[in-house]
C-alpha cells in the first residue's frame, strides 16, 4: 500500500513540474503574441519618468508569492491594462536591478526582492517612490491628435 502512495505522489509531482512548465511557456507566448499584436502601431508615447520601469518590475515582483520569471514579470505588467516596454528593456532592467542588489537570482532565470532574502531595505528603492509620482498609467497611454 506504502509502495502504491508513493509511486503515485512521484507520478503527480512529475506532472506537476509538466504542467508548471508548461504554463511559463504559454505566459511566454502570450507575453510575446501581444507585443507583436500591432496594439502600439501608428501610436505615439510619451516616454516614462526616469525609474518607471525599475518601479514597475519590482511592484511585479514584489507581488509575487516567490521567485519570479522576466516572463512572468512581463504578463504581470501587462496585466494592469498598460502595455510593457520591450523584452530587451525588461531585461536590461532586471540585469542592473540584480546589479545593484536590489533583486536576488535564487534560480536560474528567477528573481525575486532582496528584501525577502533578508537584506536590509534599500535607499535607492525609498528614493524611486518619491521620483515617480506620476501614475504610470497616464505615462504610457498614446496621447491625442499626435
Amino acid at each position: 500500500m506504502q509502495s502504491k502512495l508513493s509511486a503515485k505522489q512521484a507520478h503527480l509531482e512529475t506532472d506537476l513540474a509538466r504542467v508548471q512548465f508548461e504554463s511559463e511557456q504559454i505566459i511566454e507566448a502570450l507575453a510575446r503574441q501581444t507585443r507583436s499584436s500591432g496594439s502600439r502601431a501608428g501610436q505615439r508615447r510619451r516616454p516614462a519618468p526616469p525609474g518607471a520601469t525599475q518601479k514597475r518590475i519590482l511592484d511585479a515582483v514584489a507581488s509575487a508569492d516567490g521567485p519570479i520569471s522576466p516572463a512572468q514579470i512581463i504578463a504581470a505588467m501587462e496585466a494592469t491594462g498598460v502595455p510593457a516596454p520591450s523584452r530587451g528593456s525588461i531585461h536590461n532592467t532586471i540585469s542592473r536591478l540584480f546589479k545593484n542588489g536590489l533583486l536576488t537570482k535564487p534560480g536560474d532565470g528567477q528573481y525575486e526582492l532582496a528584501s525577502r532574502n533578508g537584506s536590509t531595505s534599500n535607499p535607492f528603492l525609498e528614493g524611486l517612490e518619491n521620483e515617480v509620482s506620476e501614475p504610470l498609467s497616464t505615462v504610457t497611454q498614446p496621447q491625442e491628435g499626435t
